[in-house]
């Protein structure tokens, strides 16, 4: 189990649903879910082995072409479902519902040129 030590009195708040009360000197429990942002405000563990038992999470890393395929679903999934909200006053996908789906953010520079790719592609498979 990881066990703590801060060098001062301190209440941890996470959004993960943890609170943990620290007490100056005093060893405190922490759960492995918020071990990182213990260590953020300058906890110490007791025990070094503990900190590298827990695992960090896999990043899923996507490829340009991945990524750019997972964006051109997210579009077609906004267009197919056309639900309010979905889209902004100026007719761009809404960054947030995007990122809903897709699972990561987005730049706006980005979302907008993908955006007239997409649109491209569309008028040009509508062409044919």
């Amino acid at each position: 189990m990881p066990w703590f030590k801060l060098n001062r009195n301190f209440a941890l708040s996470t959004t993960k649903g943890h609170s943990v009360n620290f007490k100056k000197g005093e060893r405190t429990w922490v759960p492995t879910l918020i071990i990182s942002e213990a260590m953020a405000i300058g906890a110490v563990p007791e025990d070094p082995k503990d900190v590298e038992a827990v695992e960090a999470p896999e990043v899923k890393v996507l490829t340009d072409e991945r990524r750019k395929a997972a964006i051109f679903a997210a579009f077609e999934k906004l267009m197919l479902r056309s639900q309010r909200g979905d889209f902004t006053a100026s007719g761009q996908p809404h960054p947030r519902k995007l990122e809903d789906i897709l699972g990561f953010d987005m730049i706006q520079r980005e979302r907008e040129a993908l955006w007239e790719e997409y649109n491209a592609m569309k008028a040009e498979e509508a062409n044919q």
